[in-house]
């Protein structure tokens, strides 16, 4: 073995005197002090749903998943004193770190975990800005009256569950149909006008409904046709057909009108031009 004494040890450099501008020796500079002081050092403390894996031992955590407790063994193939082997073999095999594991295979750490008071300021912490999370704003709720603001009679309306005789419009107007009649109510104002009446009794009307957009209100008849009226003007516009039995259901889509009829069918109508059924389904 070599010894080294400490005189065969090389001295540190001597600092180099260095002659300044106005003839005399200075000293060299201090040496720089490093850009940030050093900080003290943190217990690694990981996030409470990643597993800090520092303080996971691979070792251990794969015999833990290699083990099978729960299966049962027969008495024939295991002994207490077999089993007392294996626990000692496993001890040894891993110096004593078997027992003093949590036996757990990911360690979380809860240490971090911060629940934030109503009135906490970190509430806000985890928020961007211009969103405005449901669960911190107030609960709104919407006041449904128990009993009717208004009272409409309605008599000769059809009792038949397949008929669509009431509909709202976007401008709060109500029309409904009585029988062979159609009537329109404001409900800004309170007026009833009636817009429509067939000459026969027996032509009942079968449907109504608005249009999304304008003043247009389509008309379904029990004598399979659809006519097409403006209630502001009180002024009938067109009659469409398509169907060979009454018109049930209404709907309109910017300028196309849907009718279901009786006749198991469904026709698109195009109200802006003369061929207006532009597709038709048929035993729907």
């Amino acid at each position: 073995m070599t010894s080294i004494s400490r005189k065969s040890l090389p001295s540190p450099p001597s600092p180099v005197l260095r002659r300044s501008s106005s003839g005399g020796i200075s000293a060299p500079p201090p040496p720089l002090s490093p850009r940030s002081s050093p900080k003290a050092s943190r217990r690694n403390s990981g996030d409470r749903f990643i597993p800090n894996r520092s303080e996971t031992d691979a070792d251990i955590s794969h015999y833990n998943l290699t083990k099978d407790e729960n299966s049962q063994p027969s008495p024939s193939d295991t002994t207490p004193s077999l089993e007392n082997y294996k626990n000692q073999l496993a001890e040894t095999l891993f110096e004593g770190r078997l027992s003093k594991s949590s036996g757990r295979v990911l360690n979380f750490n809860d240490d971090n975990l911060i629940l934030a008071g109503e009135n906490s300021p970190l509430r806000g912490t985890f928020r961007s800005d211009g969103f405005d999370s449901p669960l911190n704003s107030p609960t709104k709720t919407r006041h449904i009256d128990t009993e009717a603001f208004k009272t409409l009679d309605a008599p000769e309306l059809v009792d038949d569950y397949y008929l669509n005789l009431l509909d709202w419009s976007h401008s709060n107007i109500i029309g409904i149909a009585l029988k062979n009649s159609v009537y329109i109510y404001n409900a800004s104002n309170g007026e009833s006008t009636q817009l429509y009446q067939s000459s026969d009794e027996n032509n009942v009307v079968t449907s109504i409904a608005f249009s999304k957009q304008g003043n247009y209100v389509a008309i379904g008849l029990n004598d399979s046709k659809t006519q097409i009226w403006d209630y502001e003007k009180e002024q009938f516009l067109r009659s469409m057909d398509g169907h060979s039995n009454r018109v049930s259901a209404l709907d309109w889509n910017n300028y196309v009108v849907t009718s279901g009829g009786r006749d198991s069918s469904i026709v698109n109508h195009d109200v802006r031009i003369t061929n207006h059924a532009i597709q038709t389904m048929n035993a729907h």
